[in-house]
């Protein structure tokens, strides 16, 4: 059904949801309205696209706030939309995602909390489902987030595992901001996976307040925090996961790519900044062209560090701190 009204503390306590068609979900399949401290326990089936625990697609103007879902979601993709002028706030999810077919451009665009993102997505949502698609664009939060969407103050838990573009912890391509966000899950493509990132795999814009702790997995452009970041500026964050690639090259910062551009904050950065940022986590699955801060990528960095055999040094000017009392010192 679709909601246009208000919806307040609806309860789909068990069972299942199943449609052919699109727009399916545990309280509503599409919202224009506003659903507020709702929740769905029932696994939903979508026969085609947008299937969501909550709402299959949250259009313009709905909102969803303090809800959530721990039912399974599977649909082909597009799991969820949150659409212009749309928000989802103080939500999660706890079900477990599974994108079973790409588009005809080879996307899935699934999330855990929304397939793709073009409004707001806040107010420490989170996800701790695993999230499971074929596809290009799949993240723990939302597989795309275009120009216009906002996310901030959200985390994912989960394991996201996608197809051969674009996987990531918070999102798996962003055109827009990410900012206070972090991630916790173990994020990993398919074989040959290109453009993996413990935040997002793809970045076009600012990633702020950020941090990473999952071990990341791919073949190409693999970063704890981004796998690509282009024009935007990565600031106070860092990473603690273990970043391994499959074939070569690597950094502790930034690093470049059959493996290749894989790195402790991001695997190719170009045209942006990097700034107050470290990476603790090892890096591996490289064979050529290694940089312990840059293998490739031509953004300008500073105040970054990464942790040696023998303590933390600095990129700026190898200076190195065998503590960490001494190394905090010097990053504060």
């Amino acid at each position: 059904g679709s909601n246009r009204g208000a919806i307040d503390a609806a309860m789909n306590t068990a069972g299942s949801v199943t449609s052919r068609g699109m727009s399916t979900g545990g309280v509503t399949g599409y919202n224009e309205g506003s659903i507020k401290d709702s929740f769905n326990n029932a696994s939903i089936i979508c026969g085609t696209i947008y299937a969501g625990g909550v709402a299959g697609s949250n259009e313009n103007g709905g909102s969803i706030k303090g809800s959530y879902n721990t039912g399974a979601v599977t649909g082909k993709n597009h799991l969820g939309g949150n659409n212009t002028n749309a928000s989802i706030a103080n939500s999660y999810n706890t079900g477990q995602v599974n994108g079973t077919e790409a588009d005809s451009s080879g996307f899935s665009q699934v999330g855990g909390i929304s397939g793709y993102n073009k409004g707001d997505i806040k107010g420490e949502s989170y996800n701790s489902g695993d999230i499971t698609a074929s596809g290009y664009g799949v993240g723990g939060i939302t597989g795309y987030n275009y120009d216009t969407g906002v996310v901030g103050y959200v985390h994912n838990e989960g394991n996201v595992t996608g197809g051969t573009f674009y996987v990531g912890g918070i999102a798996g391509y962003t055109k827009g901001a990410l900012t206070n966000v972090y991630n916790t899950g173990n994020i990993s493509g398919a074989s040959g996976a290109k453009y993996v990132g413990g935040i997002t795999g793809y970045a076009l814009q600012n990633i702020s307040n950020a941090y990473n702790t999952g071990d990341i997995n791919g073949s190409q452009h693999i970063g704890g925090i981004a796998g690509y970041a282009k024009d935007g500026t990565i600031e106070s964050t860092w990473n603690a996961g273990t970043i391994k690639g499959v074939h070569y090259l690597a950094g502790a910062i930034v690093g470049s790519g059959s493996s290749q551009y894989i790195a402790g904050i991001a695997g190719y950065s170009k045209d942006g900044k990097i700034t107050n940022v470290y990476t603790v986590g090892t890096v591996s699955g490289y064979s050529k062209n290694y940089g312990e801060i840059s293998g490739a990528g031509n953004s300008t960095i500073t105040n970054a560090y990464y942790k040696t055999d023998t303590g933390y040094k600095k990129s700026d000017d190898n200076a190195e701190y065998s503590s960490v009392k001494d190394f905090n010192q010097a990053f504060l």
